[in-house]
């Protein structure tokens, strides 16, 4: 593969064969994404869409995660500075940097090859491609709602994808569900122990379709959807439950509104 310069080293692109291939590598947070992490991933789909030799692009974490979403140290980070650094900065790190609307009208197919932890903002990605491929280990949630957290883009995204009572129970409840249960909601394309193998097989049935046809149906399903702004979970952090939910699930202790006797799940 060729090389492509991607401007950090937690995101990596490489191009060859007809695909932009984009790796987000933090294994060592299970791939939370930084706010140079999600800009990396917004750059890369946005050029990918606009290069001629590229007909695919793929998304990917490392083995094990494929994302965990925002970087909840670094979000806290700009909590514990005040209300006013938290709003003055917020936008710029948080709202401005997200790709999941670059996703939505990249006129390349978006391939999510999923493999682990797929959760939050990774689920979201997810979400956002045309295609996602998991293993069988694979397990997806939104578990904002368990550190006080209300994630407007996940309620726009998942009740056309899901349904709205499955949406309603992942956003309510923050529960996982694993590779198969996704794939029988219709947030799956298809399970596959072989990822690597799954996603060569998809990238050349895509390749035998036309590419301004890939580009129109893209613009024809994606018409009706919208990616709100951050803002309703900027508030929760501030003006909710979030600042003190956050800072529990650092500091692995129970949240306020959990009773003494409940212990908290960090699988995210």
């Amino acid at each position: 593969m060729t090389g492509v310069d991607s401007g950090t080293p937690d995101c990596l692109w490489t191009v060859g064969g007809g695909v932009f291939d984009i790796q987000v590598s933090r294994a060592h947070v299970r791939n939370a994404f930084s706010p140079t992490v999600y800009d990396a991933v917004k750059r890369g789909v946005t050029l990918a869409g606009a290069r001629e030799d590229v007909r695919a692009v793929v998304l990917r974490g490392t083995p094990g995660a494929f994302g965990v979403g925002g970087d909840l140290s670094i979000f806290l980070g700009l909590l514990d500075g005040g209300r006013e650094h938290f709003l003055s900065n917020f936008e710029a790190n948080y709202d401005e940097p997200l790709p999941f609307h670059a996703i939505l009208t990249c006129p390349k197919p978006v391939i999510a090859a999923v493999d682990g932890l797929c959760v939050a903002g990774g689920m979201l990605l997810a979400a956002c491609a045309d295609i996602t491929i998991a293993t069988p280990g694979s397990r997806f949630a939104i578990p904002e709602a368990r550190v006080g957290l209300a994630d407007s883009i996940a309620a726009a995204l998942l009740p056309p994808i899901i349904g709205q009572a499955r949406a309603r129970y992942l956003l309510l409840t923050g529960a996982m569900i694993d590779a198969e249960t996704a794939a029988a909601w219709g947030l799956v394309t298809s399970v596959a122990e072989d990822l690597e193998a799954e996603t060569a097989r998809i990238v050349d049935e895509l390749q035998r379709a036309a590419p301004r046809a890939q580009s129109a149906y893209k613009q024809m399903l994606n018409a009706g959807t919208t990616i709100p702004s951050a803002r309703p979970l900027m508030e929760a952090a501030v003006d909710g439950d979030g600042h003190a939910g956050l800072r529990a699930f650092v500091d692995k202790t129970p949240p306020p509104w959990l009773t003494a006797t409940e212990t908290p799940e960090h699988d995210s």
